[in-house]
């Protein structure tokens, strides 16, 4: 006989896509980062820069994707206009598509505590008391 009922499951954890444009301190520890931010890292593997084509991506069935990029200049609205057409993927269909700043991501340096506080805050909106 149970008594006092059944704990409530967790929820589960957002499953997340990220993708940099380079082989950076974010490209080494994105695994680690989105384990410690609480989310599934969908591309995580053997490889230590995978890339994937688009295809793979909708497989993963991704709940967030996060797109670190150095070129700036109207990049960031076509990558987002890109990846808007994939309306398979959960993190379309819930608007969560998400372009960071690469100077934060890309770099190693102190701002990737602040790169793991935005990543926190995509994963987990309203989580952080004052967000990033």
């Amino acid at each position: 006989m149970i008594r006092g009922g059944l704990s409530p499951c967790p929820p589960a954890l957002p499953r997340l896509y990220s993708r940099s444009s380079s082989r950076s301190a974010w490209s080494e520890r994105r695994s680690s980062a989105i384990i410690r931010a609480g989310g599934i890292n969908v591309a995580a593997g053997p490889r230590a820069y995978p890339h994937f084509s688009r295809e793979p991506v909708v497989a993963l069935a991704p709940d967030v994707v996060v797109i670190t990029t150095m070129s700036r200049s109207g990049a960031f609205n076509k990558a987002r206009a890109d990846w808007q057409r994939l309306t398979h993927i959960p993190a379309v269909r819930h608007h969560r598509i998400h372009m960071v700043d690469s100077d934060v991501f890309d770099r190693p340096s102190p701002r990737l505590v602040q790169a793991l506080e935005i990543l926190t805050q995509l994963l987990h909106p309203g989580l952080l008391k004052d967000g990033p």
